[in-house]
């Protein structure tokens, strides 16, 4: 993986995260007749503004790959009434880590019907300033073999053992 795709990742994934924020206005709510035509457990209800009701979400740290030390974990989130496989989003954190924006961006994906693994390039390590996210990020582009098996791993995690379409 070249330097320049893995920033584009991580530069994608920050611009992800900052653009979906929590609206402040409340979703409309669903009609009773729409909520009794509802076929699927796992499907999104449909309100009348065709603005969908989020679903209950379960989460979990999940491991999903082997690394050279020991085994990645991320955070997988999915509707809880899923009873069917759904398409999958892999979420990549930006330069602060795994943190709690990047789970809720997690949570909010997953409530709209979609399995998410949102994957830790920093094995764990959150940073808490600028310095460190920056010496986080510098490791990583130091082992961007690492960095690459992670993402496969997350994909193969998704479509083999989660049984997400590929």
């Amino acid at each position: 993986m070249t330097r320049r795709w893995l920033l584009a990742i991580v530069g994608a994934s920050a611009f992800l995260a900052s653009c979906g924020k929590e609206s402040e206005t409340p979703p409309p709510a669903a009609s009773a007749a729409t909520e009794a035509n509802a076929t699927e457990a796992s499907a999104p209800v449909v309100t009348a503004a065709n603005e969908v009701e989020p679903l209950e979400v379960a989460s979990q740290w999940m491991p999903y790959g082997e690394g050279k030390d020991a085994l990645i974990r991320g955070y997988f989130a999915y509707p809880e009434s899923m009873v069917a496989p759904l398409p999958a989003i892999i979420v990549v954190h930006d330069w602060r880590g795994l943190d709690e924006p990047t789970k809720r961006l997690a949570d909010r994906l997953a409530s709209r019907g979609y399995m998410v693994l949102a994957v830790d390039f920093f094995g764990g390590k959150v940073a808490s300033s600028a310095e460190e996210a920056a010496a986080l990020s510098r490791d990583l582009l130091e082992q961007t073999e690492a960095a690459d098996q992670n993402v496969v791993a997350a994909y193969r995690f998704l479509t083999d053992a989660a049984g997400a379409p590929s």
